[in-house]
């Protein structure tokens, strides 16, 4: 089994003040994890975080004692209640890169009896160290008395995308390849091979996505998109033919033949599925550590901001609206790049879409025909669908959303202020550029971040389960 963390960056933030006040002590803190179990991994994914008080801890530079049962006792019933797994994280001012001996000591004890707990309901527990530069490292606890298996990565979701992991292996940097490695530093090149991203929607932004990333040697890529390719298609989507209209191939699979012959050796993953209908899709890509939603339909745009918030993932959202009428040629051509941090703004609270076109775009996906007669009586707002786009709009807003990318991974840009949403408009050539902190947090999916796999999968019923 292998395991990860994952963890947003307000919990981060909030976790690197709290044990790093600048006094040169060791603090603890604990957090309730939700989880992500799939074959063959878990990820434990902090949901709640529980600042143990300076106060009431003994602190020096190489050790803190805090009192157990009075911080840990009122935590246990919700995590068993709510099947949630417990985290310890302390800090090591001194920048000691192992857990020490007294650590070994400490969590051995924590663990045997917390392990008592859970006898009904076995969960993995963890423990995990965070160092003056803001590395996380640390172990999972499988079972009472078990050795403890060090975490195969952590993934910091936030204004960066880090991932920390104890067994990070080298990638050969192969001649083609070789630019990408020269242009934004071999480092860069290595962060990005190891990454696995999601891709939602394979055709207009979605096609120009997928060939941006398998050439910047992601080395994982997991495709999801329900459609074949039509001729109606042929003028936006990349690699695509006349012969895989014809043949009426899904558009996961001429992408993913498209990236096999590249010969970057990228592993594909393809679900020809509409997510809400597969939980295996779901899953998939709950295991990612970056999202893209290349997606016209409100819906699943909702769908994926979910996914990436129960299960604390960067998520970048692409949209583009072309506008023409006959009489008065194009009236308008924009974009919009989202990047979406756990915990932070959402798609709704800035006011992508609303409450109403989410019932509009239900709707129409479970009843298409029934849709137009609840328009006709003013009961929901019309749905756009097939928006007329063409290649280069959708390829400037693909090759924005994978600039983002890079930004949080490697921060080329000047200045700190991050931008997190980028809106485009072509047709009156400017930029505007929002930062987090303009932008209002989303306070009910900031209550799920972590959330992990639920009885009732993200909150939403009628979720393929």
């Amino acid at each position: 089994m292998r395991y990860g963390l994952n963890i947003a960056g307000f919990h981060y933030e909030q976790l690197q003040q709290h044990l790093f006040p600048g006094d040169g002590f060791e603090a603890v803190a604990i957090a309730l994890c939700g989880r992500l179990e799939v074959e063959g991994l878990t990820r434990l994914l902090v949901h709640e975080l529980v600042c143990v008080p300076h106060a009431i801890c003994q602190r020096t530079s190489v050790a803190v004692n805090w009192p157990v049962a009075e911080v840990i006792e009122p935590l246990m019933e919700k995590a068993r209640g709510r099947d949630l797994s417990v985290l310890k994280i302390h800090s090591h001012p001194t920048g000691f890169s192992e857990f020490s001996e007294r650590d070994d000591l400490a969590d051995n004890d924590l663990f045997g009896s917390l392990f008592g707990w859970f006898d009904e309901a076995p969960r993995p527990l963890a423990s995990a160290v965070m160092l003056p530069d803001g590395t996380i490292f640390g172990r999972v606890y499988s079972s009472k008395g078990a050795k403890p298996i060090p975490f195969e990565q952590v993934l910091l979701a936030g204004t960066q995308v880090q991932i920390w992991s104890p067994t990070d292996s080298t990638a050969e940097v192969t001649q083609a390849a070789l630019r990408n490695a020269q242009a934004f530093g071999e480092g860069t090149y290595q962060r990005m091979h190891r990454l696995k991203v999601g891709v939602v929607g394979c055709s207009g932004t979605g096609s120009p996505v997928v060939e941006q990333l398998a050439r910047l040697n992601v080395g994982h890529l997991v495709l999801v998109d329900p459609d074949a390719v039509e001729h109606k298609n042929l003028n936006r989507i990349l690699n695509s033919t006349a012969a895989d209209a014809d043949a009426k191939r899904n558009k996961v699979d001429v992408l993913a033949e498209a990236v096999s012959s590249m010969g970057f050796h990228t592993r594909i993953t393809r679900f020809p599925v509409n997510a809400y209908d597969s939980r295996d899709a779901l899953m998939e890509l709950a295991s990612c550590d970056v999202l893209f939603g290349c997606l016209d339909s409100v819906d699943g745009r909702e769908l994926l901001n979910l996914l990436a918030t129960y299960y604390v993932l960067p998520y970048f959202d692409l949209g583009v609206k072309f506008v023409a009428s006959a009489d008065r040629g194009i009236t308008s051509v924009s974009g919009v790049v989202n990047y979406l941090q756990p915990g932070r703004s959402s798609l709704q609270t800035r006011q992508v879409y609303d409450a109403e076109d989410l019932r509009a775009a239900s709707a129409y996906r479970v009843d298409p025909a029934g849709h137009a007669d609840r328009v006709k009586n003013q009961y929901f707002k019309d749905v756009p669908v097939n928006r007329p786009a063409v290649l280069p709009v959708n390829m400037y807003v693909a090759a924005a959303a994978i600039m983002e990318l890079l930004q949080r991974i490697h921060h080329y840009r000047h200045g700190t202020e991050e931008c997190a949403q980028l809106m485009l408009s072509l047709h009156g050539n400017y930029l505007v550029a929002s930062s987090e902190a303009e932008l209002d947090v989303d306070e009910h999916l900031r209550s799920v971040v972590g959330r992990g796999t639920t009885t009732l999968l993200l909150g939403l019923v009628g979720l393929q389960a």
